[in-house]
């Protein structure tokens, strides 16, 4: 009986245990895939054509944010 009682605990451990795993695997990650997959920047468009264009495409911005992947 205590060996059933003592089993299930531990088949719930190991089963949270699991999905942290992989959920830390994954976010390890993600760095590196939004790096690969933000476009190339353009060098020949300054910061003043930038925001004047993401402004008119998008009159209700308030910031333009980069993130540490370049996207």
């Amino acid at each position: 009986m205590l060996r059933k009682v003592h089993s299930l605990p531990g088949l719930i451990a190991a089963v949270l245990v699991a999905f942290m795993a992989l959920t830390g695997a994954i976010l390890s990650l993600q760095p590196a895939f939004e790096h690969f997959t933000a476009a190339a920047p353009r060098s020949s468009v300054t910061v003043a054509e930038l925001a004047g264009s993401v402004a008119a495409s998008h009159p209700g911005v308030q910031r333009i944010v980069e993130t540490a992947s370049g996207s």
